[in-house]
């Protein structure tokens, strides 16, 4: 390219420092409601952020006892909690202070071997272990994923959770002996908790295990079995 003759050398550099001076701004609105600039593409093809958003700041829990309460009669406007429960619309519920209505079940995984299987009776498999002084754990749901080996099961009894011991109260309802004794491929049942009215030493601070009361299984050649425990823990009980 040929240099430039007479003031066209002045006009070229007065062009590039035009170039650079010039700048296109990105318009946006903020969490707090204000119009700024966001972005700046400059004459040389350069984004540069100019905000960067922030969620506002979360409102302060309150100390103390609080009501959810539905802003009119549509049930489109009903109040959903942390947990999922729907509190109607015009319906109030107060909340206890230091009350939590987040969902705090947790799910424990035991695996069973055949000698576990057949021995419960006589040896009860932990399901969730004692969980301190004043605490009682709640079972909500048992799903038992039975796997079958070559042969099923005989004799042994019903099979539940106990709470301590297979003399203890039950915690969940009972699975049938025969859901070992007369399977002939791989299974699944779900039993739901079971509390009854039960002495307050009988059930606090104290573990939950799988058992059955009756008698020891035999056979079920290469069956495996796993336990999966829904359940949660209450404390400050005496």
């Amino acid at each position: 390219m040929a240099a430039p003759v007479g003031n066209q050398g002045f006009n070229v550099n007065y062009l590039a420092v035009l170039r650079r001076a010039l700048a296109f701004y990105v318009w946006g609105e903020s969490p707090t409601g204000i119009q700024q600039p966001i972005a700046c593409l400059n004459g040389e093809g350069v984004l540069t952020p100019q905000y960067v958003s922030t969620q506002p700041t979360p409102a302060a829990v309150p100390s103390g006892a609080m009501s959810l309460i539905g802003t009119d009669g549509t049930s489109a406007n009903n109040v959903v909690a942390p947990n999922g429960l729907v509190i109607p619309s015009g319906q109030t519920l107060t909340i206890a202070a230091g009350a939590n209505l987040v969902n705090n079940a947790t799910t424990a995984q035991i695996s069973l071997t055949l000698a576990q299987l057949q021995g419960n009776y006589t040896t009860p498999v932990t399901l969730v272990p004692a969980q301190g002084a004043g605490t009682l754990v709640v079972i909500e749901s048992i799903v038992f994923d039975l796997k079958y080996g070559s042969a099923n099961f005989a004799g042994g009894g019903a099979v539940a959770a106990y709470y301590g011991t297979a003399s203890g109260p039950l915690a969940s309802a009972t699975i049938a002996a025969t859901f070992f004794t007369t399977f002939t491929a791989s299974q699944i049942i779900e039993v739901l908790g079971a509390l009854a009215v039960s002495a307050s030493t009988t059930v606090l601070n104290t573990a939950v295990v799988l058992t059955n009361p009756t008698a020891t299984f035999t056979s079920g050649t290469g069956a495996t079995g796993i336990v999966n425990v829904k359940y949660h823990v209450v404390s400050g009980l005496s």
